[in-house]
């Protein structure tokens, strides 16, 4: 979702959200699991992307008014599907296992448990990229976390047994659309942020693969 100030463009990748639309990877523990997509352009420097190109991924729908028990996946191309991770330019977008950043999930972060971040990022671009991150929450610490978030201008929605925020907005240096979103439902937190990244449905297919 980001691309270089300079006139190089860069090609990249991306991931989605639950609400409005809007990773390598690490494995920290031995199971884990989460989805993303990215696209290989990057935007021009003077258009950026279009609110409308971000992922709309809606909150998966749930049958059950009980808690489903997930699965984090240890394989980063575990996340989506292997029509989206070639269709989305995954495959061919640089794949880095960095030490997951400090999120607003963070302290509900359950010590010893399962997870998994994956960034996807050409190491020419400034910005342009997505990441996925899965982790195991305290269920009860990671809602109150989240329900904090609408004071940064995120965007909540409860579903019946998840809770999804998200934001999207402009990056303050490049012309270039972002996309930060975040989805718990039980004992797992999923976090996806994307820069100049548009993808479709990306959230959905994560929790597809956890649950």
């Amino acid at each position: 979702m980001l691309n270089k100030a300079s006139k190089t463009t860069i090609a990249l990748m991306m991931t989605g959200a639950a609400v409005a639309a809007l990773a390598g990877c690490s494995a920290a523990t031995t199971t884990a699991a989460v989805t993303t997509g990215a696209n290989a352009g990057a935007s021009d420097p003077s258009g950026g992307t279009t609110a409308s190109s971000l992922a709309t991924p809606t909150t998966p729908a749930t049958t059950s008014a009980a808690v489903a028990v997930g699965a984090i996946p240890t394989k980063c191309r575990s996340l989506m599907s292997a029509t989206t991770y070639k269709k989305d330019g995954f495959a061919k977008t640089p794949l880095t296992q960095p030490a997951a950043p400090k999120t607003q999930l963070s302290a509900a972060v359950k010590s010893g448990g399962a997870s998994i971040f994956c960034l996807w990022r050409d190491p020419r671009a400034d910005i342009s990229g997505i990441s996925i991150q899965v982790v195991t929450v305290d269920s009860s610490k990671a809602l109150a976390q989240l329900k904090k978030l609408p004071a940064k201008g995120f965007t909540c929605k409860k579903s019946a047994d998840a809770y999804t925020c998200q934001k999207i907005g402009r990056d303050s240096q490049y012309p270039v659309e972002t996309g930060d979103t975040y989805y718990t439902r039980g004992d797992i937190g999923i976090r996806i942020q994307q820069a100049n990244v548009p993808t479709s449905g990306l959230l959905k297919e994560v929790v597809a693969r956890v649950f």
